[in-house]
Order: C-alpha cells, then sequence, then structure tokens
C-alpha cells in the first residue's frame, strides 16, 4: 500500500473512532487527511522510502481558538499520541511529540501561514508567484479524508486552481529558458566544444522542460527528486520522461533537443494554450505573456515567475 492509503486506512480503522467518541461536538469544524511534506503525500513513494520519516500518521486541522480552545487541542494531542504505534507493518518514532512536525494536531490557519505567508486563500497572482514551487507543491499535493464544514478544503483548493495569469507567466519563463538553453546555447557549445558547459545547459534546458510540461497542466514543480515522478503521473508524460532522460543520460544532441520543444508545444496546443501556427519556444513565450491579462504582471520580465 501507498503510504496515503496507509494513513487513509488508519484514520478509518483507528484515529476517526476515537475522535469521534471523545471530541464528538467538535467533529463539525474539524479536517483530516494527509498533506505536507513526504513522498507519500505526493503518491510517490515506495519501498526505499521508508528507511526515514515514514510512519502511519495523518493531520487533524482545528479552526481559531475560539471555536476550539487550547485545553481541547491539548486532549487532542493526547488522544492522537495514543493510537497505536504500529500498523501495517509501520513503527510510530517514540521520540516525535504527538506526530512531529508534519503529522498530528494543527491549527488551520498557522499550517497554511507557516507553508504560504497567509491564513487563508491568496488574494492576488503575488500570492502564487512569491511560493518556491516546492512549497507550493507540498501545500496542494495530498488528500483530504474528511472536512466537517468543508472550511479547510475551501482553502487547499483555493491554492490548488491557480488563475490562468499565473500559469501563462509560468510557462513564458519555462518556454523561454528552453529557447536559451537548448534553441540558442547548445549549439555553441558544439561549435566551441565546450562539453562541461554543454552539459550544464542541458540540465539547464531539462529542468526548464520539467517546468514547462508541469505548468501545462497547472501543476507545480515539486522538489527536484520527484519532479521525473510528477512528470510520469501527467498525460503522455511517460513519453516526454523517456526523451529527457535520453538527453541526461546519453551525450546530448540537438535532434534530440528539438524533439523534446516539439514534444512541449504539441501538449500546449493539445490542451488549447497555443494556436497551431508556434513553433518554436521563444515564439510560445511571447505569446503566452500576451494572453495575460493583469497588466502588471504581463509588463514583467518573461523569466519573472520562474527561478
Amino acid at each position: 500500500m501507498k503510504g496515503i492509503e496507509i494513513s487513509k486506512a488508519f484514520w478509518e480503522e483507528y484515529g476517526k473512532s476515537v475522535f469521534e467518541e471523545q471530541f464528538a461536538p467538535f467533529m463539525p469544524k474539524l479536517a483530516v487527511g494527509l498533506i505536507g511534506q513526504g513522498s507519500e503525500c505526493f503518491g510517490f513513494d515506495d519501498e526505499f522510502s521508508k528507511d526515514h520519516d515514514f510512519d502511519q500518521g495523518f493531520c487533524v486541522f482545528l479552526p481559531e481558538e475560539d471555536i476550539i480552545d487550547r485545553r481541547t487541542e491539548f486532549l487532542m494531542e493526547r488522544a492522537y499520541a495514543s493510537l497505536p504505534k504500529e500498523y501495517k507493518g509501520l513503527v510510530k518514532d517514540p521520540l516525535n511529540p504527538a506526530g512531529g512536525n508534519r503529522r498530528g494536531i494543527f491549527r488551520r490557519s498557522q499550517w497554511f501561514e507557516t507553508q504560504t505567508g497567509l491564513t487563508g486563500k491568496p488574494q492576488s497572482v503575488n500570492d502564487w508567484l512569491r511560493l518556491p514551487e516546492p512549497v507550493l507543491a507540498e501545500v496542494t499535493n495530498g488528500e483530504v479524508f474528511f472536512d466537517g464544514d468543508g472550511e479547510f478544503s475551501s482553502i487547499w483548493n483555493a491554492w490548488k486552481n491557480p488563475p490562468k495569469d499565473v500559469q501563462n507567466k509560468k510557462l513564458c519563463g519555462y518556454l523561454l529558458k528552453m529557447s536559451q538553453a537548448g534553441e540558442y546555447n547548445f549549439p555553441r557549445t558544439q561549435k566551441r566544444e565546450d562539453i562541461a558547459t554543454a552539459h550544464l545547459v542541458v540540465d539547464e534546458f531539462v529542468t526548464a522542460c520539467l517546468g514547462a510540461y508541469c505548468w501545462t497542466f497547472s501543476k507545480p514543480v515539486p522538489y527536484y527528486k520527484w519532479k521525473f515522478a510528477l512528470l510520469r503521473k501527467l498525460p503522455d508524460g511517460d513519453k516526454m520522461a523517456i526523451a529527457l532522460e535520453d538527453l541526461l543520460t546519453n551525450k546530448p544532441r540537438k535532434e534530440a533537443i528539438d524533439d523534446c520543444c516539439q514534444q512541449v508545444l504539441k501538449v500546449l496546443k493539445n490542451q488549447n494554450l497555443l494556436p497551431a501556427s508556434i513553433s518554436e519556444c521563444q515564439m510560445a513565450s511571447h505569446y503566452l505573456n500576451k494572453q495575460i491579462s493583469d497588466g502588471d504582471l504581463r509588463n514583467r520580465s518573461l523569466l519573472a515567475a520562474v527561478d
């Protein structure tokens, strides 16, 4: 079983009954799920993931103190800590208090503020753009198992659905990087026979390809070790992954770079984000920037939304 499936089963089998029995009046105000840091929150965990920070825990999100006071919060922490320490072969680290800083009891507003700087929903395009993408990926991953009043899910879903302007600015930045690295700089390194720089250029190109492909589907790019895992989950992502892996593991060729560019442009066209006439990444970058309705964002550098 995947970690998120184990977490959900642990909540259903043990956690739910404990909280319903001890905190029935507060259940309509609670949310429970597995969201945040860790490969299991993305569904990317495997047999090697269990060597650290991996257990059956879940997150319980509470409203403000005027609804659930600190004493009740403390009692909930004790109830969470009383749950079985071993489940489906996973053993809870006894040194982690009440689920550690990844799992356990959280104030909803504090959790969002810690992750995003805001206690609730994003209010402007800048709220998405100022967050490092791996952080945004962690805020929007996982699954909500239970949400009494829907308040947590309302905020969570708002962060998961960036406006079209944000998507376009991210895409135009990644596409411009693809153009700079693959369409322009890589051929120059070949003419100079600068092998070391050619590898750096390819790394930059692959990273930009991954970003463009992810944002075609409005998916923020996760921490580097999970980028290919996310890519393979996206439509036709397996084909793109094979092409990028070839660039990274074999002698890079201009033809292979061109093929990757065309694959990215094709998926953008399939999602109706680009017209059929666009054939180059730089052209696509300028086109998408012109589609941005927010004048301030449109007038910023094409690279303003990417690292």
